[in-house]
């Protein structure tokens, strides 16, 4: 039987990415230069700038920070963002996961996000070097851009769609676009237990990359017999 052409739409944040430890160390480094006492000031801010843009956009938002704060610079508050240990919240065998999803078809690392920020968190996690900068696509929207993507890759002639995201929304967006797409929901972060509306629209959850990984292997069958030994190995190395 032949071989599917295969893409695999794999989200970042909370999918190969702690975004959560991220947040943490964040707020760590926060106190240590304002103080206990200001940290849910600090995301209260975050989060009405988020809303009032519509979109994250760290340099704004460290704009309105500093305005509140009204202490050193807005420099200072894109400094807690932008010179985070970024490889330090990678997820364990994600690396390994995109090594034998590159076995199995092209993979896309399709990802919502600041334009300026986000590139430097995947570049800076060594997600970037495994994926190639060609096939990371960022957006502000995902939700609203999805549909396109998927009949873009259907109209390059892709017709086996696989998609991994930590929000179950955006995969049941997937699903109705396309209802052969496999829809894979990582619950992992605030949004593991905001349940798609459909529950039929997700085809696995998991909040194990090893889980996926077997999934993906064993379930929807992307790998031949040797390549499966071959990548046994590498998740015992």
């Amino acid at each position: 039987m032949r071989e599917p052409k295969r893409v695999y739409l794999i989200d970042f944040d909370n999918t190969l990415f702690d975004t959560d430890a991220l947040k943490r160390s964040i707020s760590e480094n926060f106190k240590k230069r304002f103080g206990d006492k200001n940290l849910s000031l600090f995301w209260k801010t975050y989060a009405e700038s988020v809303k009032a843009l519509k979109y994250v956009d760290i340099k704004e938002i460290s704009k309105d920070l500093h305005k509140k704060f009204g202490d050193g610079s807005a420099k200072d508050f894109e400094d807690l963002f932008f010179k985070a240990e970024f490889k330090k919240f990678v997820f364990k065998h994600s690396d390994k996961l995109i090594k034998i999803l590159k076995g199995g078809g092209k993979v896309t690392l399709y990802s919502l996000g600041d334009a300026h920020y986000q590139p430097t968190k995947i570049n800076g996690s060594g997600i970037e070097k495994l994926i190639g900068k060609d096939n990371i696509v960022i957006l502000k929207n995902k939700k609203t851009a999805l549909g396109g993507t998927i009949l873009k890759f259907k109209a390059s002639g892709y017709n086996q769609i696989i998609m991994v995201d930590d929000r179950a929304h955006f995969l049941e967006k997937a699903k109705r676009v396309d209802p052969g797409c496999i829809t894979v929901w990582f619950r992992f972060g605030k949004y593991k237990n905001i349940l798609p509306k459909d529950k039929i629209s997700i085809d696995y959850e998991t909040d194990s990359s090893e889980n996926l990984i077997h999934y993906l292997k064993n379930f929807v069958g992307i790998l031949s017999q040797r390549n499966i030994k071959e990548n046994i190995s590498i998740l015992r190395e």
